[in-house]
């Protein structure tokens, strides 16, 4: 038996038996992990706040070989975003956040680049960055992270340059980005506003923010939206409930 000491965000609980919860947490030094936290249903529980959705935290637990999950020790809060912005929308953002990362990433795969992610998200609460800013941000990043969203540079298909940003292009029906003689019946007309925000993004312009202005902030987000779905095969619980708490 091993003792394992790392920081974690939380990214979800479960109930277990009548007293204790299954916390799915995404470490710095083993990616996505799963632990039980003994007694953390009691009204008065060692853990408190620690294990609140997106609570950075320092854990401890004994890594005990052939058991598939492992018993957490301890858990401090080293950031508790809901402490320091309390209210509806940010929980509402907090939960997007923390089902993203845990749908778009499997279990006990060390990410760094993932972990990093969680950190901007901290930074950006922090700042009091705008949420929806911060939404369509993180979600382009998890889509060209995983090579779900082309560059709007190039058609997928033949390659061909586009000369301009006022070039037309289409998303095809997975996520590859066409050029109008490659396109398809059923292909996706992205608008222009649309086509610049992304490239905006993907030179990591400092100006990306402009982009959002006017209807291109509920537009890009419906994209992502569509993308995530296709490629997770599924929607989001937080598209479900969105409506009835923003």
């Amino acid at each position: 038996m091993s003792a394992v000491s790392t920081e974690a965000f939380v990214l979800r609980s479960y109930k277990l038996a009548e007293q204790d919860k299954i916390v799915v947490l995404f470490t710095k030094d083993r990616g996505k992990i799963r632990l039980v936290a003994k007694g953390a249903r009691k009204l008065k529980n060692r853990f408190g706040a620690a294990l609140e959705i997106l609570t950075h935290i320092r854990i401890l637990f004994y890594e005990k070989p052939n058991r598939e999950l492992q018993i957490l020790d301890r858990a401090d809060i080293l950031h508790s975003p809901i402490e320091k912005q309390p209210g509806l929308r940010l929980s509402y953002y907090l939960f997007y956040f923390a089902e993203l990362i845990h749908e778009f990433y499997p279990d006990h795969e060390k990410n760094p680049s993932a972990f990093r992610i969680l950190l901007n998200i901290e930074k950006a609460l922090i700042q009091h960055q705008h949420l929806d800013f911060l939404a369509r941000y993180i979600e382009l990043q998890l889509l060209h992270s995983q090579g779900i969203l082309s560059s709007v540079a190039f058609c997928s298909h033949c390659n061909h340059q586009f000369g301009s940003l006022l070039e037309r292009r289409h998303l095809g029906a997975a996520t590859e980005i066409l050029c109008k003689k490659c396109r398809h019946e059923d292909s996706f007309l992205l608008s222009i506003a649309v086509v610049k925000s992304i490239d905006a993004f993907e030179r990591g312009s400092t100006d990306w923010v402009k982009t959002l202005r006017g209807p291109v902030l509920e537009e890009l987000g419906s994209l992502n939206h569509m993308l995530t779905i296709r490629f997770l095969g599924k929607d989001l619980q937080s598209y479900r409930f969105r409506k009835h708490l923003l």
